[in-house]
Parts: structure tokens; C-alpha cells; sequence
């Protein structure tokens, strides 16, 4: 009988927080045996061991402080000896089965490399994109996410599985110039080299708060990635002839947009 693939969680922390027990809770209980979590701490003194050790499979792993999100997780894949990458959030929570219900699906279809899941909106703030009790997914067909990159991000963060060697032999890890941005900009490379796809099943509940959404709706974080949607959609009219007659549409648009977010950026 073949044993299970190994798979290391790659979860960066900077702060405690009152999510943080949650989310490794859910990590601990999960149903998938052959699992550890990378606790990546990049504090800057570091956190103390009363946050990190009641919680099972948890490996503590001390990074550079306050190297930001980015170099931590690119630690965390070449610290990692496992065959599968997962991310975690640290304010977000898994179902107990997600981890095996990705893995069972990467190994019954060795041609995708990245594979994410839909979530369920969870929290205490509203948003007009993404409300409380509501279903987020993205495309589960690989052959749409070269175009799809172009106006979305293919994939919700946390709920990504990874084979490992596919992206170190690709030299795909994360880049610190887009931290806010850091994994749309990852995804765009990565799905000119690999192929990515997404799970129907709700596996995680994706939490909406303040600290969360300042992050994400900030100025910073909307300006990089207009730049990479006008990165790929570049790519894709140089590459997918058959597809300029919307790209060109949408350059024109995105351009626009761009012009925008980078005057608020520096105005």
C-alpha cells in the first residue's frame, strides 16, 4: 500500500492575534495524517512559546524579523522536505477533511501542479464583494487561467496546495517586490509554466475583518495588481492571437484603471 505524500503547511506569523489559535486548531484536527505545520515566525522578537506549542504537528521554524510576507514563505519552501506545499492564513479556518480532499485530487490528476478550493466568507465587517455567509470560488479548468489572470486572481491564497518540486525546479517562489500582491504576481508566472485548477468544495473558511480588508483594499496592494493584470494581459496578446480583439479592449481599460491607482499611490 502506498504511504501518504508528505505535506508541510506553510504558515507565516508576525503578531499574535485573537484568530491565530483558531486557525492552527483547525490545522491540527486535520484528517490528513502525514502533515506538519511550518510556523513561520517573522516577528520581530520573536513569539512566545505559549503561542506555538499545545498545537500537534506544529513545527516551529524562526525566519528573519520583519523579513515581510514574501521571503518568509520562500524560506518556508526551501526549509520544507515535503512533496506538497499548503498555505494557511493565520486568521482563516480549514475543514477538517481539506488537506486530503486536495491531496486525493493531486494525485488522481499528476498534470496540475497548483490546486486551490472555493471558501465560505466568515466574519465581523461586511463587504460589497464578499459578504458574510457567502460562497467565493474561482475557474477549475486549467486552460482558462492564462486569460482569467487578466482581470482576477485564479486563486484564494490560503486554500492552496502546491506540488514542491514543480515550483522550485520552475524557480517560481515568491517575489518581496509585490508583498500585498505577492501571490496574484506568483500565480501570473506560474501558469505559464504549470497547470492550475480549483476544487468546488467550500474547504476553508476565509475570514473578513478590519485589519484584513485595510490590507487588501489598500492603495498599494490595488496599484500592483493592476500592474500585474497589464503584465499578463501583455503576455497573453503575444502568445494567444485568437484572444486580441477582447485583450485589446481590455488593455485599454486596465491602462486606464492603472493610470488611476498610480496617481492615489503617489498624489
Amino acid at each position: 500500500m502506498k504511504s501518504e505524500p508528505s505535506v508541510s503547511v506553510l504558515f507565516p506569523v508576525h503578531k499574535d492575534n485573537p484568530y491565530l489559535q483558531d486557525a492552527l486548531t483547525s490545522l491540527s484536527q486535520q484528517t490528513y495524517g502525514n502533515l506538519e505545520i511550518l510556523f513561520l515566525d517573522n516577528s520581530e522578537i520573536g513569539l512566545s512559546q505559549e503561542i506555538w506549542s499545545n498545537h500537534p504537528r506544529l513545527k516551529y521554524v524562526r525566519v528573519a524579523a520583519g523579513c515581510g510576507l514574501s521571503r518568509a514563505l520562500n524560506y518556508g519552501i526551501s526549509y520544507s522536505k515535503s512533496e506538497y506545499l499548503a498555505r494557511m492564513d493565520y486568521d482563516d479556518i480549514c475543514k477538517p477533511n481539506r488537506i486530503r480532499e486536495q491531496i486525493d485530487f493531486l494525485e488522481s490528476n499528476p498534470e496540475i501542479d497548483i490546486l486551490g478550493s472555493a471558501i465560505m466568507f466568515i466574519g465581523d465587517v461586511h463587504d460589497p464583494y464578499a459578504l458574510v455567509g457567502s460562497v467565493g470560488s474561482r475557474p477549475n479548468d486549467p486552460d482558462v487561467m492564462q486569460s482569467y489572470i487578466c482581470e482576477k486572481n485564479p486563486l484564494f491564497h490560503s486554500t492552496v496546495v502546491m506540488r514542491r518540486t514543480s515550483m522550485i525546479s520552475n524557480n517560481l517562489f515568491y517575489n518581496p517586490k509585490y508583498d500585498g500582491a505577492e501571490d496574484y504576481e506568483l500565480w501570473m508566472r506560474a501558469s505559464r509554466k504549470l497547470r492550475i485548477s480549483n476544487l468546488n468544495s467550500v474547504l476553508l473558511d476565509y475570514r473578513l475583518h478590519t485589519d484584513q480588508l485595510s490590507r487588501i483594499g489598500s492603495r498599494k496592494t490595488n496599484y500592483l495588481a493592476d500592474k500585474i493584470k497589464l503584465r499578463q494581459i501583455w503576455w497573453v496578446i503575444f502568445q494567444k492571437p485568437s484572444l486580441n480583439k477582447h485583450m485589446f479592449k481590455l488593455l485599454l481599460k486596465r491602462l486606464m484603471i492603472y493610470a488611476k491607482n498610480a496617481a492615489l499611490m503617489f498624489f
